[in-house]
């Protein structure tokens, strides 16, 4: 054989594939031949059993395209077990198992089509039906009635991959050959085939590979070419398949033309129309060639891209991203193809290693009508080597075991396949794979990773320092593989996890994170960013504080990125998804501590741009290009998810906050404890979430530090409220055409309410888009000194007088937005609305205790690895319990006081809203929108703060007020209330002429209310019996009344 394989019977038993394709039936076509060489015609059917369970195939039949169920019984097959192959032959039964060396263990029924004739044509059909005359699989097939297909005459037919099968298309399938993957031979009669043993060969995707291309040529359309070749030793059928540029588009340019692609063969893409290309470079009528790439999409290539192949799934296969300009020393594509300069550089996306063409070089490369230079249509592997190898097949997909379980691995004939456990890439020196390895619950392993110190020993610094975990901590295989050839070539890394525990998927609550990596990467003295290292030793200076002490984990930038697997496993098992990723350390000061918070970068790289998955429950973004594992950051030893639930109590408020999930992560296999996953707020953030151009923002930090763009806006912005009367409508109008007064409201308020004492000097975000209307706004992020971070008692401190009494300059902007009358009431309004939604008591209360029900499960564990906080108790009863519901219940009153005292109010008021006709109409309270529903509704403002107060009536209805308030709405519906006392306001919706008192109907009442009310005004209201709205009540509100008078509009 060309290449170890499993049979599918093996696999089939260990459960490892038996589900591989949702379509396939459950007994499926496996292979066919509808003529052989011996004296009765030797042809024959294999039926294989796909599902993991026996099947009683009694009652069960087969005809051809006569399609008459019933018409050859194959009750005689008996039971199927899973994996079990049988034959139906037009040959006897024993002639048929002599012919083909088959043993007494396979199932065969001969004498098809005697006396019936109902054996197989050239151009036939092959139908089988179960016990209840329902068609099971059909096969239609004929290369005379189907240009291409295969003619099984001596050679019989398998499927090219498991989507063939149930799919009814003789083009996905393959002749056989002895040797092949699909292990056939040669019967007795000369027949070649594999009948009785159904061997799976999986979809070989990493097989077609980037081998030649040309960014530029010299024909008037202009040339360019890629060549692809399947490098592997197996059909690929590209249908579905695609190609883009730089763009990184699946399906931007189908491939499906290409079709079935044998081994060795090479295709071509080009921008030329395909028959100009082929008589340019002399090709043959064999080559396949797609030609007019970039019309009319222009996708075509330039002198820096990329050339993107995905598989039909829309799965990247191989990439390669080049261009002399970006990679200064690689070559220039134009009038000469590139090739690779070993088979080393095929799948490597490395432009460095790709050489130019040269008429007669050893890839035998020519010149065109057109005067270029290549090779397209014949790949040679250069210098004489065999292609790469391709990747290792394991018998089992990452995931969730309740018991232990053999894996087993596979790779080309040839190849040594070696393994490592310990998340190292393997190697030549790593063990050899030589038969199944045991999988099995780590219990009993001891700890290593979680020994290497992470941060410093002793008592500095509050204590956050190094400490071991209590004991034991549960661990996973993370299994990492990769065939090698015998002269040291490898290929492609593949990683594994499994999470093998009796509990299975209820062994943890929370999604997991299992990061696989080379141990020197994160932990290692001289480069890991993990630890202290040696940039730590080589600095130490016993007076620095930490947050302040050189050290690895301190480094940052490109430079201080390690490359990792990272795999996701949602908590019921379902779902996930993995990828090679870039790690970086990510934080301030908590980088000190012994569990850090790790940021994920998705890059072309690595292989993957975007991780494309719905992270985060109920949200509608699925991509993602840098996500935060954050260890809760200053809170990380204290409530583990302060920053996340302070995020989750506004998390509809526009103030660019960052999605939460917590998880579990897993470090090379050992247990690493709560992560929260987070977004990462950089210019990709506002391209997905805000929908701006990342690369045209302006993104500043803290003191107007440049992120992206650059500060001179917004230093004009600042500079001018300095110099300038903030109270003067031009000069506020001026500010307000730059900044965006509305998300600065809403995000001052909420941290002054929250009484960040780490901000505003730091943890501080604004952008604005860089075009001429662009506007700054201000981003959300790292609250974990917020909300009673140091003790319970905070919620008296009056973050409003900090604020005014601060000097930085995101301090001094707000004090100067103050000076204006008509901020200052939008600002005390506002937070008045936010303690009267978002802030209420009963509401916090209630969500952090859903936070705290869902990490709860989890804290122990994670307390006995890391010992912070220090005790479950303490987590539950002080960082999640008290300190935090301790601010949530008394916050509001304090701050309702602050503001009072800071801007020197009387004091507030509390409002109460009804709404007696929930058809009517709704009610909104200055930012709150309320609905009928919530009526009677209550809430508290500030004495002498005019509150606007708006009627949104119902088709048909009219808003003329409150019943309680002499005030007539204006024009936009508005009655404006400056709170002195408490008072409850009835809204008032009409539909009907003459209903003063708005109870639907006209009559008696009405009319005393307008007499007792006649010649009242200027200024009279719609309740004192004004019908007319000219501010008097006189007789031709009488005449209207009259009109009406006995009309039930209820």
């Amino acid at each position: 054989m060309n290449m170890r394989r499993l049979v599918f019977g093996v696999c089939c038993l260990l459960g490892a594939i038996c589900s591989a394709a949702a379509d396939t039936p459950r007994i499926a076509i496996t292979e066919w031949m509808y003529a052989g060489s011996t004296a009765i015609g030797g042809e024959f059917v294999e039926f294989t059993n796909m599902s993991d369970e026996p099947i009683d195939m009694t009652g069960w039949s087969f005809d051809d395209d006569a399609r008459v169920p019933g018409t050859y019984d194959l009750s005689g097959f008996g039971i199927v077990q899973p994996g079990e192959s049988v034959i139906l032959t037009e040959d006897p039964a024993e002639q048929f198992r002599a012919d083909w060396g088959l043993g007494p263990e396979i199932k065969i029924l001969g004498d098809l089509g005697n006396p019936i004739g109902n054996n197989l044509g050239r151009n036939d059909e092959i139908n089988l039906y179960d016990e209840n005359d329902d068609l099971v699989d059909r096969l239609t097939y004929g290369d005379q009635d189907f240009p291409g297909s295969i003619r099984t005459r001596w050679f019989s037919g398998n499927p090219i991959t498991l989507d063939a099968l149930g799919a009814n298309d003789p083009n996905q399938w393959v002749l056989s050959a002895v040797g092949d993957a699909y292990g056939s031979w040669e019967s007795a009669a000369g027949d070649v085939g594999n009948p009785g043993v159904f061997t799976l060969v999986p979809p070989q995707s990493e097989q077609m590979a980037i081998t030649e291309w040309m960014y530029a040529g010299s024909t008037a359309i202009g040339g360019e070419f890629v060549e692809f070749t399947n490098v592997g030793d197996t059909p690929v059928n590209m249908t579905g398949w695609s190609f883009d540029d730089d763009a990184r588009v699946p399906g931007t340019y189908d491939l499906s033309g290409f079709g079935i692609v044998q081994p060795g063969e090479s295709v071509i893409l080009t921008e030329d129309p395909a028959e100009q290309f082929r008589a340019d470079w002399g090709l043959g009528p064999e080559v396949k060639i797609l030609g007019d790439l970039g019309n009319p999409i222009g996708n075509s290539l330039g002198r820096n891209d990329e050339i993107n192949l995905y598989n039909a799934q829309d799965e990247l296969v191989d990439r390669l991203t080049y261009g002399d300009q970006d990679f200064p020393g690689s070559i220039r594509t134009r009038w000469f193809s590139g090739n690779p300069i070993t088979t080393d550089a095929l799948f490597a996306n490395d432009a460095y290693q790709w050489t130019l063409s040269e008429v007669g070089d050893d890839f035998g490369s020519w010149e065109s009508a057109a005067g270029d230079v290549g090779n397209p249509g014949i790949f040679i592997p250069p210098s004489g080597t065999e292609p790469a190898p391709g990747p290792v097949t394991l018998s089992h997909a990452s995931g969730y075991f309740t018991e232990e379980f053999e894996l087993t691995m596979t790779a080309n004939d040839g190849d040594i396949i070696r393994y490592t456990l310990d998340g190292s890439t393997p190697t030549e020196s790593s063990p050899e794979y030589t038969g199944p390895l045991l999988i099995a619950d780590r219990d009993g392993d001891p700890n290593y990773f979680s020994h290497i110190p992470t941060a410093i020993s002793g008592s500095r610094d509050g204590g956050i320092l190094w400490a071991l975990p209590e004991g034991e901590i549960f661990k996973v295989t993370a299994l990492r593989t990769r065939a090698f050839r015998p002269d040291g070539q490898a290929g492609p890394v593949e990683t594994r996890t499994f999470i093998v525990h009796p509990d299975g998927i209820d062994r943890f609550t929370m999604p997991v994170i299992a990061i696989t990596f080379d141990e020197d990467e994160l932990f290692g003295y001289e480069q890991g960013i993990y630890v202290p290292g040696l940039i730590y030793d080589e600095n130490y200076n016993p007076n620095d504080q930490l947050c302040n002490a050189p050290a690895n984990y301190h480094e940052r930038g490109i430079e201080w990125e390690r490359p990792a697997h990272l795999e996701f496993f949602e908590e019921d098992g379902s779902g996930g998804f993995a990828l090679d990723v870039g790690l970086r350390i990510h934080g301030g000061c908590s980088r000190v501590y012994r569990r850090k918070s790790l940021r994920v970068y998705a890059r072309g790289d690595y292989g993957q741009s975007w991780i494309n998955y719905p992270l985060f429950p109920g949200d509608d973004l699925i991509e993602f290009k840098r996500l935060i594992l954050r260890n809760s950051g200053n809170d990380y030893h204290r409530s583990l998810f302060r920053d996340a639930y302070l995020h989750t109590l506004v998390q509809d408020i526009d103030v660019g906050g960052q999605a939460f999930r917590p998880s579990i992560v897993f470090l090379n296999g050992e247990y690493w404890g709560i992560h929260n996953i987070r977004e990462r707020l950089d210019k990709h953030y506002l391209a997905t979430r805000k929908g701006a151009d990342p690369d045209n923002v302006d993104i500043l930090t803290r003191g107007a530090q440049v992120v992206e763009g650059d500060a001179t806006h917004f230093n004009e912005t600042y500079n001018f409220m300095l110099g300038n009367d903030m109270n003067d409508p031009e000069n506020y109008e001026w500010v307000e055409g730059r900044i965006d007064i509305e998300n600065f409201i809403n995000y001052y308020a909420i941290q002054l309410f929250y009484c960040n004492t780490d901000w505003p000097g730091n943890n501080i975000d604004f952008w604005r888009p860089r075009t001429p209307e662009g506007r700054w706004r201000w981003l959300f992020f790292d609250l974990d000194r917020s909300f009673a971070f140091n003790s319970a008692s905070v919620h008296t401190v009056n973050s409003i007088d900090r604020i005014f009494g601060l000097t930085h300059r995101n301090a001094r902007i707000f004090q100067r937005f103050v000076t204006n009358d008509g901020f200052r009431d939008d600002f005390i309004n506002r937070s008045a609305d936010l303690m009267n939604t978002v802030f209420r008591v009963e509401r916090m209360v209630s969500i952090l205790d859903d936070f705290r029900d869902l990490f709860a499960p989890e804290v122990h564990e994670h307390i006995f690895r890391w010992q912070a906080p220090a005790t479950y108790q303490s987590w539950q009863n002080t960082h999640a319990g008290h300190v935090l519901q301790t601010f949530a219940t008394n916050r509001p009153a304090s701050h309702r006081q602050h503001i009072a005292d800071s801007f020197d109010l009387p004091g507030t008021a509390e409002l109460t809203i009804i709404q007696p006709n929930p058809d009517a109409g709704a009610v909104s309270v200055s930012t709150i929108d309320l609905t009928a529903e919530q009526s009677p509704w209550t809430g508290i403002y500030f004495q002498s703060v005019p509150v606007p107060l708006r009627g949104v009536p119902a088709d048909g209805y009219e808003f003329i007020g409150f019943s309680e308030l002499a005030q007539i709405p204006d024009e936009n519906g508005i009655v404006w209330w400056t709170p002195d006392t408490d008072i409850t306001l009835t809204a008032l919706f009409v539909n009907c002429p003459g209903d003063i008192n708005g109870d639907g109907i006209v009559d008696l009442d009405d009319f005393i209310i307008l007499a007792g009310n006649f010649g009242s005004g200027p200024g009279a209201t719609p309740q004192q019996g004004d019908l007319n709205g000219d501010g008097f009540v006189n007789l031709d509100d009488f005449i209207i009344l009259a009109g009406n008078f006995g009309n039930d509009c209820n």
